[in-house]
């Protein structure tokens, strides 16, 4: 699952790296406006789901099914979808019982403050990257302190990745 800015911010595969194997449901939450999903999203026969606020128009060709989610009260002036319909949703109508959120910022987010993750994978890189937007660690919009217990840790080139579980601290 990715969020439409990230969709628009990247081509990126959410499928799996052999296209004999069968593909996982590739899943984009939200966007106003078109969303490229031809031109930014790889897939190997893959289905592909796009989850758009109730009442928006537009944005989505033949290219993927649509489903329209309410809008959810936990984010500023209703403008977001509800999270924790979407994800019975995705259990009931698609069999999806693990679910992997490649991002942004504002999903993760939304997710992590609602507590709708079990887990968290961080990836440090050897590269710093500057930003006008909000991100995940921003505090606001329902974001509170959560703890962490590290799962595991790996590394590759100079790359460090980090598997946390996330503890509900309410």
């Amino acid at each position: 699952m990715i969020g439409a800015g990230t969709l628009r911010a990247e081509r990126l595969n959410l499928g799996l790296d052999d296209p004999a194997l069968p593909q996982p449901l590739a899943v984009v939450v939200g966007g106003r406006g078109e969303l490229p999903l031809e031109e930014h999203l790889i897939t190997n026969n893959q289905r592909v789901l796009v989850v758009l606020p109730e009442g928006t128009e537009g944005g989505v060709d033949d290219f993927a099914e649509v489903l329209y989610a309410p809008r959810s009260q936990e984010t500023p002036g209703g403008s977001g979808i509800d999270l924790p319909w979407v994800l019975r949703r995705l259990r009931a109508d698609h069999d999806v019982g693990l679910l992997l959120i490649e991002g942004g910022p504002s999903l993760n987010r939304q997710l992590v403050s609602q507590n709708l993750v079990g887990e968290i994978f961080l990836t440090i890189s050897p590269v710093l990257v500057a930003s006008g937007s909000e991100s995940i660690l921003s505090q606001g919009l329902g974001f509170s302190r959560r703890d962490l217990s590290l799962i595991s840790v790996h590394t590759a080139d100079d790359h460090l990745f980090l598997r946390y579980r996330i503890h509900d601290n309410t």
